[in-house]
């Protein structure tokens, strides 16, 4: 006996969804899901896989303003809805005061869980205002984290909303724009390979949370040492992985390519600068995006040129920044602290044999690796932990 079954249909179609702000097509089957549309055809990475059950919470997005399991979402029941991911709480300000948080509590680990923690975290501060921490851990009960044991996440959740009153869980801010239909991983790229705006020099210190100061040491008269470094082509070529493409007299256009390990990072962006010659200073400002994870960095660069001793140079530079997206679960204070010194370092190293030698190896310029750059900061670390420990 023929027993007639229904197949479904697994022929494509186009929908519209309003991601992150802006209208896009897409095409899919019956059968895709919102996470994989996300990831592999927008290259909005924040959204983390774990279970594919929508138990783990890794994957949470907004839907029309409320939490959702994206890995459980057919991307097809999605059709016209309003999206938001990791990526799309920039410039949300609760989101800031959460994550801020987050930092100071030592509310992370890995970092796989993050992106769905922040997220249910802000719904819980908007949603239920002023809230005590048992009604936190059920909040959270969705949301799976295998590092922290929870104790700093309900901290920095219950510092964000003590004194809050609720007003609803939402969507944040943002401003709508239309964009082509993205119909591959190619054309995507080229889209969002563009630089993006730069900063203007009075933005707000909220803009950049992250900040440093370094001091370079070099052998060469202060005079001597300011004529390179307004040279931004030629101090730019002592940084690894970075490269001037254009310069005008206010205004520059680079690249900074970085890879460590699995991550690979090709920030396109453009920037405005300005020169003291008689205080030998400079400073820039400067904003970036990486295609293929969608991530984006700004931030500004001061840095001066002083006396050191009878015939040397100091260099310091003040450096504040922003990262937001796919990589800003690398932009944890102690790594970057301890990345940064490591480039200025290189930074400082290669200038001294430019100016020595009169060029640079290819390789000292080669895009920041693994060994180059990760490798000394764990062994920094493991020096100091006997440092600190000098009875064991």
């Amino acid at each position: 006996m023929m027993i007639n079954q229904v197949i479904p249909d697994q022929s494509a179609r186009s929908i519209t969804l309003t991601v992150n702000g802006e209208k896009i097509a897409a095409t899919v089957t019956s059968r895709d899901v919102l996470a994989d549309v996300l990831r592999e055809q927008f290259r909005l990475t924040g959204t983390h896989l774990g279970c594919d059950q929508g138990v783990c919470g890794a994957c949470t997005i907004l839907i029309d303003g409320k939490p959702q399991r994206s890995c459980i979402a057919f991307a097809v029941d999605c059709d016209d809805s309003n999206i938001t991911t990791i990526e799309g709480f920039q410039d949300d300000p609760t989101m800031s005061y959460v994550r801020k948080a987050f930092r100071e509590k030592h509310a992370l680990q890995c970092g796989f869980c993050t992106p769905g923690m922040l997220i249910t975290a802000r719904d819980i501060v908007l949603r239920l205002g002023d809230v005590d921490e048992n009604r936190i851990r059920r909040e959270l009960a969705g949301n799976l984290c295998r590092c922290t044991g929870y104790v700093g996440i309900v901290d920095a959740i219950r510092s964000v909303s003590c004194g809050k009153a609720p007003t609803g869980s939402a969507s944040p801010v943002v401003v709508h724009q239309e964009r082509e239909a993205i119909q591959s991983v190619t054309n995507e790229t080229d889209e969002s390979s563009k630089p993006e705006p730069s900063l203007k020099r009075d933005a707000k210190p909220d803009d950049f949370p992250n900040s440093i100061s370094q001091s370079v040491e070099i052998d060469l008269p202060p005079d001597e040492a300011w004529a390179v470094m307004r040279d931004l082509k030629t101090a730019a070529s002592c940084i690894p992985g970075a490269e001037v493409v254009s310069l005008t007299e206010h205004e520059v256009t680079g690249k900074m390519h970085m890879a460590l390990g699995p991550i690979r990072a090709h920030f396109n962006g453009d920037g405005t600068y300005e020169m003291n010659d008689e205080r030998r200073e400079g400073w820039m400002t400067v904003g970036g995006r990486d295609a293929l994870t969608g991530s984006t960095a700004t931030g500004r660069i001061i840095w001066t040129v002083r006396q050191n001793g009878e015939s040397g140079s100091v260099i310091d530079v003040g450096l504040a920044w922003k990262l937001t997206g796919a990589l800003a679960q690398f932009g944890r204070g102690g790594i970057v602290i301890e990345t940064v010194r490591r480039l200025a370092s290189m930074f400082g190293e290669n200038l001294e044999q430019l100016l020595r030698e009169g060029a640079l190896t290819e390789r000292k310029n080669a895009p920041v690796g693994l060994r180059s750059l990760i490798w000394p900061v764990i062994k920094s670390w493991v020096a100091g932990i006997f440092r600190r420990n000098p009875s064991e």
